[in-house]
């Protein structure tokens, strides 16, 4: 019978290494962020895709997904719909939708004439 040889012991991984699978791993998963979205007027919808998720003042959680892009779209009645792009990997953040009463083609006012209405 042949004497056993103990094999290679069982190694802990570096904390650096612990680090990048958690990273990995909340990247694949994904993480919540939490998106204030403030209008003027107040009262505007906020949409994440198709789904309606409130009403201006509002508090939005997003979820930071690997190789997408989160946009919410805030509309006001007859104003145009105003797009904003959540920026990644954020734990909070606030956008604020600024809508112009009375304007021609974008690019023709200024923002002084935008402040005098």
């Amino acid at each position: 019978m042949k004497p056993r040889t103990p094999g290679p012991s069982p190694t802990l991984p570096s904390p650096a290494r612990l680090a990048a699978g958690l990273a990995l791993l909340l990247g694949l998963v994904g993480c919540m962020q939490k998106v204030t979205v403030i209008s003027d007027p107040a009262g505007a919808e906020v949409r994440l895709g198709r789904a309606l998720v409130g009403t201006t003042p509002t508090v939005v959680e997003v979820r930071n997904l690997p190789f997408s892009e989160n946009v919410l779209k805030v509309r006001a009645n007859n104003q145009r719909t105003v797009e904003i792009k959540v920026k990644r990997f954020r734990l909070k953040s606030q956008y604020e939708a600024v809508f112009v009463r009375k304007h021609g083609r974008a690019g023709t006012w200024t923002v002084e004439e935008a402040e005098a209405q």
